[in-house]
């Protein structure tokens, strides 16, 4: 989708309804693909159009997973049993890591980030160490200082390298992040409605465990 008044209503509808918007967002991803390569119909989708670029099927789609009607009360059980109710290898083209949708936040080009991605127990979670960048900053940056306050000392030129010091400063800087960035929240099967709020995966409590479910949905 490129129409920039679609992507902010869309965004404004997930955060209306309390759905996570990066969950939501590669799960219509995954379903507009499925679409395209015939794994679901027009018939699956009660009607609607669901070919990329086509943003008023992105935000019927957000509305149809906030209220669990039509296709909407599969997706909102996440990319993961979505999949598996199409069928018709419909896990190839969803974007999961352990069952949690991927942010976009390329490891690529921050390495260390792609290895929390692997060893995460939840999946990929942008949120749960700081970014590679952040130690490439000038050495009395607060960014930096706050780092080495932690034990993380080495800094970087190339904020794409990876050697020991960097799995250090992955392993290390939760202790620096925002006080929600923690593995509380998610869960191996995440849905799309998840809480309310207007940024990733900090929507609920901090004591919430990572091993428990998480409820898909606040309607009984």
């Amino acid at each position: 989708v490129t129409s920039l008044e679609s992507i902010a209503e869309s965004n404004q509808l997930c955060n209306m309804y309390g759905l996570d918007t990066i969950s939501c967002g590669v799960m219509i991803f995954f379903v507009m693909e499925c679409f395209e390569k015939g794994i679901i119909t027009l018939e699956d989708t009660g009607g609607i159009d669901l070919r990329f670029g086509n943003g008023d099927a992105v935000n019927t789609m957000n509305r149809l997973i906030a209220a669990r009607t039509g296709i909407g009360d599969i997706l909102a059980e996440g990319s993961r049993r979505a999949a598996q109710r199409f069928g018709k290898g419909a896990e190839a083209p969803s974007m999961l890591l352990k069952g949690n949708e991927k942010p976009a936040h390329m490891p690529q080009v921050k390495p260390s980030v792609g290895l929390i991605y692997a060893v995460n127990p939840f999946g990929a979670d942008h949120e749960s160490s700081e970014h590679d960048p952040e130690v490439a900053l000038p050495a009395d940056s607060p960014s930096r200082v706050r780092l080495f306050q932690i034990g993380a000392w080495k800094g970087y030129e190339d904020p794409f390298a990876l050697d020991e010091e960097k799995v250090r400063f992955a392993f290390l800087s939760p202790s620096a992040s925002t006080p929600c960035s923690t593995p509380y929240a998610s869960a191996p099967s995440p849905g799309v409605h998840r809480g309310s709020s207007t940024a990733r995966r900090m929507w609920l409590p901090c004591t919430r465990p990572a091993s428990t479910g998480m409820p898909l949905s606040t309607s009984s």
